[in-house]
């Protein structure tokens, strides 16, 4: 996989992440992060490939699941620039294309209006965050707080 691949699937990814929140609700939203969810070990090694000669490792606690590289120039996409990209391994539990990252500027008004009223959205707890998920077409969504900063 060479890079211009690697950027229309990164950019498939944040364009349908921005496609669900922009149906599901009126907040703005600035891309953060996006992780791509290799279907079979052989994707994997070649998305590892490739991101290895755009940026630099930069999240040795998520290796069990894949690889983070903070990327030496933004990605553009159709939805904003990205600097952090993930390559996640194959996981049976994870079938759509990956995940776009967002960042709103009111995270607990967002959490307020759209977690009790809609049954789109999840809150979600990690070790170091909590962050609210959202179900699109072909990806998972994910809207925190703040940038996340690696």
């Amino acid at each position: 996989m060479n890079q211009r691949e690697v950027e229309q699937l990164v950019d498939y990814i944040a364009e349908h992440g921005a496609k669900a929140l922009t149906e599901k609700t009126n907040s703005p939203a600035a891309l953060d992060y996006v992780a791509v969810f290799s279907k079979n070990s052989a994707e994997f090694e070649e998305l590892l490939a490739c991101a290895k000669t755009l940026g630099e490792e930069v999240d040795s606690l998520t290796q069990k699941t894949g690889h983070t590289f903070k990327l030496r120039a933004p990605m553009h996409t159709l939805v904003g620039d990205l600097s952090l990209l993930k390559v996640r391994r194959p996981d049976i539990t994870r079938p759509q294309r990956g995940a776009p990252d967002f960042v709103v500027p009111d995270y607990e008004g967002f959490k307020k209006t759209y977690l009790p009223t809609s049954g789109d959205f999840t809150l979600m707890f990690h070790p170091h965050a909590e962050m609210v998920e959202l179900k699109g077409d072909d990806v998972l969504v994910y809207i925190k707080e703040r940038h996340l900063t690696l």
